[in-house]
């Protein structure tokens, strides 16, 4: 049987997940809009205000890219320790808040799955 203090846990391990997941996809967005704003159609040779426009272009996509990869490693190390919390719940789908937003947790085949689930007012109560 599942202890509260492991439900809370999976529900701020669940919340962080779902957080970091998002910002994963806004730094993807952030990375096709920094190429689609690259610089086009230079002079040659170029001016030193275009080289340093090059430059600082450069460094903001590798800055993004940076945090895309820390974000996908935050993402593993979040869905890893969800699976060992789900485990220590005898493998049970489980009902978790998060963002204001109910979703329902299950382990099975050695992957974490999840999803949104819709619970009308006055059931959502007795949750």
């Amino acid at each position: 049987m599942a202890t509260k203090a492991s439900t809370i846990g999976l529900a701020q391990k669940f919340t962080q997940l779902i957080n970091l997941e998002a910002a994963g996809v806004q730094l993807e967005a952030d990375i096709k809009q920094l190429k689609k704003t690259a610089p086009k159609n230079l002079e040659s040779p170029l001016t030193l205000a275009d080289a340093e426009t090059l430059i600082l272009h450069h460094k903001e996509v590798k800055k993004s890219r940076l945090e895309l990869k820390e974000n996908e490693k935050a993402i593993k190390e979040a869905k890893s320790v969800l699976e060992e919390l789900l485990k220590v719940l005898d493998g049970k789908d489980v009902l978790i808040p998060a963002n204001g937003v109910n979703y329902l947790l299950s382990f099975s085949n050695g992957k974490l799955k999840y999803r949104m689930v819709f619970i009308a007012a006055e059931q959502q109560e007795k949750v």
